[in-house]
């Protein structure tokens, strides 16, 4: 198994209702960080765009030619995904976390982002069959100890890791941290 794409985010407390008022400076901020950090390389970003995210939110998007380095900023959160560009360079968790630190604190300075209230990775990864067709009971055979159905096209594996609140009672997804 390799990993394909990675994802870190980080969710706010509250929106940020200044975000288009400094939406141009981040941008600016950002692109010409990156060319000062050797460490990202030229063209790590090269489109920028802001699109609406259908409830009329402002939003800033940065992605590069490929599609393998995307940052979004919505008002209410801060997502970078990395992924595999299929011409030998590996996306490593390592890698990815290094350059998101790079990118929040460029994106930090000019918007000053408000607390957080959780933060997620979530890493795809992608395995090669050795049956065709059956990737995915390969799959579930590998990964757990679950009896495999006979046939299986498809499998999706969710887990989280959650901590009694103060009061003794399971977090909330909806209201709590986790």
């Amino acid at each position: 198994m390799k990993l394909y794409r990675s994802t870190i985010g980080i969710q706010f407390n509250r929106k940020m209702f200044r975000l288009p008022s400094v939406g141009g400076l981040v941008v600016d901020q950002i692109l010409s960080g990156i060319e000062a950090e050797s460490a990202l390389g030229a063209g790590f970003f090269t489109q920028v765009s802001y699109p609406n995210t259908g409830e009329g939110e402002y939003s800033i998007s940065l992605i590069d030619d490929k599609k393998t380095n995307t940052l979004s900023i919505l008002p209410n959160q801060f997502v970078f995904k990395k992924a595999d560009t299929s011409d030998g360079a590996v996306v490593t968790i390592e890698k990815a976390i290094s350059e998101f630190k790079v990118l929040w604190k460029l994106a930090n300075q000019v918007i000053k982002f408000p607390e957080t209230r959780r933060i997620g990775m979530v890493g795809e990864f992608v395995r090669e069959e050795k049956s065709k067709d059956k990737g995915a009971l390969e799959l579930l055979s590998s990964l757990t100890k679950l009896d495999s159905p006979e046939n299986s096209k498809k499998f999706h594996f969710t887990y989280e890791s959650r901590e009694l609140n103060k009061n003794g009672k399971i977090a909330d997804s909806d209201t709590d941290d986790f």
